[in-house]
């Protein structure tokens, strides 16, 4: 009893509190965040290839130049392993890095040839095995012939391809793959699939518990063009498995919602929770809670239209778990209108977070994170976010004053929240 006060009084404390150390930490773009529980937090970024480690939990960043393009991906372990994944340059294969130190020493290279494309790695928490997706082709570039899984044994220095995990139809594009790991060892994966290499329509999830047999091929969501389309890039979902059977889906969708007796279109954050290993989902739900809704959609309507973004959208959306059962999601939001920028009107971005303690039973209200940025649309293709039993740390880009439609890369940014210490004492962290 004890605890679950404990609990319940620490996430009030979270959900409302104010981001208050934020800092530019470089120029890049498209980060991924990795923390060890260690003191040690990593973020990979592209644009030019980097990798920026913190070992005082988050406060300072030193830099190190990688020769990578895009798609760094970090993932950090408490016994001190890392590894950094990249696309090299021409778009014809994936690097790994790897390190037994947390990060001090970096080894290895090229594992994966191919016009390979959004490679994202999990460790199997009992072999240690490390499995990747990836897809062969993507959109803009070659077509996509599937989403792939390889697999390596000897810590990250060697892969092999060993299944295709996608089922698309011939005439559709599998894209876009995410995969992580339960506490238990079962894999998840999930992509977005393509009819006319622009947008995605549906998004795809299967599971295995080999990397070699996937199974139980299910769409978890549908786009609504009824109420117009996205281009792929601000479509991208995310996954978060809790536990040996909880898996939390992230996806994108606009939508139509009646407020005031009058329809109102929004691009908003939607996610599906399954309880039994990826067999079944409960409904969609949306992100924030339908009183959050109802008064931003509201507000936004109420300011004059502009060029860009012309309603209130919800975009990029990344979710991570803290040591103490909470799920956090971070997302851009354009709920503060908009501002003149170049002789036209555009929308003003900041990072918004979002906290759950129970996902079957919604999200908290979400707070702000970061300052109003007044440009066009924010820098893709992600933002992130990363916890551990000190902080909850989140990282984006910031392009102020850009008129472009598809920013890569800008002002790198890292903030981070304290998580109370009383958590610490009561779970032994």
């Amino acid at each position: 009893m004890l605890k679950t006060i404990a609990v319940l009084l620490w996430a009030a404390n979270v959900a409302n509190a104010q981001w208050a150390d934020i800092k530019q930490i470089g120029r890049a773009g498209e980060p991924s965040m990795a923390t060890d529980s260690r003191g040690n937090v990593f973020v990979g970024a592209h644009l030019p290839g980097s990798l920026f480690v913190s070992r005082d939990w988050g406060k300072t960043f030193e830099h190190q130049a990688i020769d990578g393009y895009c798609d760094f991906v970090t993932h950090a372990m408490p016994d001190g392993r890392f590894y950094l994944v990249y696309m090299v340059h021409g778009i014809d294969g994936i690097s790994v890095k790897r390190s037994t130190d947390a990060g001090k020493t970096l080894q290895g290279g090229k594992v994966l040839s191919g016009p390979l494309d959004r490679q994202w790695i999990a460790v199997h928490p009992k072999t240690g095995h490390i499995f990747m997706v990836y897809s062969h082709g993507y959109i803009g570039g070659p077509a996509s012939k599937g989403i792939f899984c390889a697999v390596s044994q000897d810590g990250g220095a060697t892969f092999r391809e060993v299944a295709r995990a996608d089922d698309a139809p011939s005439g559709e594009e599998a894209v876009d793959p995410l995969i992580v790991t339960s506490t238990t060892g079962r894999l998840y994966a999930m992509w977005g699939l393509s009819k006319d290499r622009d947008t995605i329509y549906a998004y795809r999830m299967a599971y295995s518990d080999d990397g070699i047999r996937w199974k139980g091929h299910q769409t978890v969501a549908t786009s609504s063009p009824q109420f117009g389309t996205t281009q792929e890039r601000w479509m991208l979902g995310c996954m978060v498995a809790q536990g040996p059977k909880r898996l939390i889906v992230f996806y994108s969708d606009k939508a139509e919602l009646s407020i005031d007796g009058a329809p109102h279109r929004a691009h908003l954050v939607y996610y599906r929770v399954s309880d039994d290993g990826g067999v079944t989902f409960g409904p969609p739900r949306t992100l924030l809670p339908q009183s959050e809704l109802e008064k931003v959609v509201r507000q936004y309507a109420d300011k004059a239209p502009g060029r860009g973004v012309n309603l209130y959208a919800q975009a990029l959306v990344w979710a991570t778990l803290d040591p103490y059962g909470g799920l956090h999601a971070f997302f851009h939001d354009n709920r503060e209108g908009r501002a003149p920028l170049q002789n036209t009107v555009v929308n003003k971005w900041h990072l918004r977070h979002s906290m759950s303690l129970n996902p079957n039973r919604g999200f908290m209200l979400s707070q702000r994170v970061s300052h109003d940025q007044v440009c066009l649309r924010p820098a893709l293709d992600f933002i992130t976010c990363a916890a551990d039993s000190r902080y909850l740390y989140a990282a984006w880009v910031e392009t102020p004053n850009s008129m472009n439609a598809m920013p890569f890369t800008g002002n790198l940014m890292v903030g981070r929240l304290p998580l109370p210490s009383l958590m610490r004492l009561m779970f032994g962290l």
